[in-house]
């Protein structure tokens, strides 16, 4: 449904085209157009002030006055706080005005005067002096005159033995382009089939330039023919081979060597050796290294792992009440490292050990750290005091840290409190494991050549024909 708003507007569109019409000047008839569609019957019903229009193709127009316009003006504003350089002022209704202001003045240009200039110092031929305001003027100067140039034809002579062309220009020296002298005449050239004969004993070709030497270009002998076969065993290849027949010529072999002998692998399960560490006997050893199968013990004041300069002094076994219980100690109470390593310097797993305390010494904390070809790799720390009393009761401690598996030293620094002074912790059941702990195979490998007096061929890795061995531990 249109509302009085949309109708004004279809009316003012309508008077806006009237007007745009009649200031058209009238041209020429056009044809008649078609005949329009029928139009339709409208109807006007006013319900409570409201006029609507109805027509008889549905559509409805609601027909209502519009809301008044505001006025609007515009007048000239002149130079002041709203437009410094002038303008207009446009105002709408009550509203408050808006301004279209002047643009300040640019500054003047500068006059240019273009005058003829005659030939002087400026410009030696003349020219044109462009003069800019009062700047310094600028020459656009004449070039000097060029010189005419003729090309015309040479006949033979002592300039051009052929003749050629003379090229002049201006009155300088001529320069000449000229005729080559005539070549001599070719040679007719002829190429001919050559019987198989004197010249080519299996034919060609025959070539004959002008009446010069004949040259000829022979085809070469036929080749003999190559065959190849399988040779076998016998007194030209002992194992059998290849022949090559070249024509009538000699045959040649290409020989298969002897076989060679069969690489052999033998295999052999193999266990761990794990060991418990402990000492038995009350004894004294000053100043030294103990040897307890394949390790060795010792106690230093500095951390001395590979080559210890100065071992202290330890017991082994025990000292008063605990005199009948087996564990090592030091002699000396600020010793601070005890050092247990292989005796080799062979990888080892170190698994657990006991501690023990016979004189209530005040341990505060006890670090353990693993070692391997001189580099510390591991390290981890107990808290707390090692229980004390008499009879000696051992404590133990199982490491966790996975370097201690592969280690071949591991270092005891047991702590007091200032984390410098040592203390004289026992040691017991040191277990540790080499070889294979979880077992594992060794793998014996050679070839089977009857070497060192073995008898070859007979599928036996034998000790003669050994070239190496490895063990391959499980995991």
């Amino acid at each position: 449904m249109r509302t009085r708003e949309d109708n004004q507007g279809m009316y003012e569109m309508t008077l806006l085209a009237a007007a745009l019409l009649s200031a058209c000047a009238p041209g020429q008839a056009g044809q008649a157009g078609p005949a329009g569609k029928d139009g339709s019957s409208c109807s006007i019903e006013e319900v409570g002030g409201v006029k609507t229009l109805t027509c008889s193709d549905g559509s409805t127009f609601v027909l209502a006055n519009g809301s008044d316009g505001q006025s609007a003006t515009l007048t000239a504003e002149p130079a002041g706080p709203n437009c410094a350089h002038g303008g207009v002022r446009a105002q709408v209704g009550a509203g408050a005005p808006s301004f279209v202001c002047h643009g300040a003045d640019g500054a003047d240009g500068q006059s240019a005067v273009v005058t003829t200039e005659a030939a002087g110092s400026n410009c030696a031929r003349g020219g044109v002096k462009v003069q800019v305001g009062a700047s310094a003027p600028t020459y656009v100067c004449d070039g000097a005159d060029g010189q005419s140039a003729s090309i015309t034809a040479e006949a033979a002579g002592p300039n051009c033995a052929e003749g050629g062309v003379k090229v002049q220009v201006g009155s300088g020296a001529p320069a000449y382009v000229c005729t080559g002298a005539a070549g001599s005449d070719g040679q007719s050239a002829s190429v001919a089939a050559e019987p198989a004969g004197a010249n080519c004993a299996a034919g060609g070709v025959k070539i004959q330039v002008g009446t010069g030497a004949i040259a000829y270009v022979c085809d070469g002998a036929a080749g003999a023919s190559a065959a190849i076969s399988v040779e076998g065993p016998g007194a030209d290849c002992p194992f059998g081979g290849v022949k090559l027949q070249v024509g009538a010529g000699a045959p040649t072999f290409a020989c298969n060597g002897a076989n060679g002998s069969n690489a052999l692998i033998a295999s052999t399960a193999v266990t761990g050796d794990t060991q418990t560490i402990t000492f038995d006997g009350a004894d004294t050893i000053a100043g030294g290294i103990r040897t307890m199968r394949a390790f060795q013990i010792y106690e230093t004041a500095a951390l001395e792992v590979v080559s210890p300069t100065s071992p202290a002094a330890m017991y082994v076994g025990g000292a008063g009440s605990n005199a009948a219980t087996n564990y090592c100690r030091p002699n000396d109470n600020t010793i601070a490292h005890y050092v247990v390593r292989t005796a080799d310097g062979s990888e080892a797993r170190w698994t657990s050990l006991k501690l023990g305390d016979d004189g209530n010494w005040p341990t505060a904390y006890i670090d353990f750290m693993a070692y391997k070809n001189g580099a510390q790799t591991g390290t981890e720390r107990r808290m707390g005091d090692v229980p004390w009393g008499y009879p000696l009761t051992l404590t133990p401690y199982s490491f966790a840290d996975p370097a201690f598996g592969d280690a071949d030293a591991i270092v005891i620094a047991p702590r007091q409190a200032d984390g410098l002074t040592g203390t004289p912790i026992g040691l017991d059941d040191i277990v540790v494991s080499t070889g294979c702990v979880n077992g594992g195979y060794e793998y014996r490998f050679g070839v089977d050549d009857g070497a060192g007096g073995g008898t070859a061929g007979n599928g036996v890795l034998e000790a003669g024909e050994e070239r190496g061995r490895n063990t391959i531990c499980k995991p």
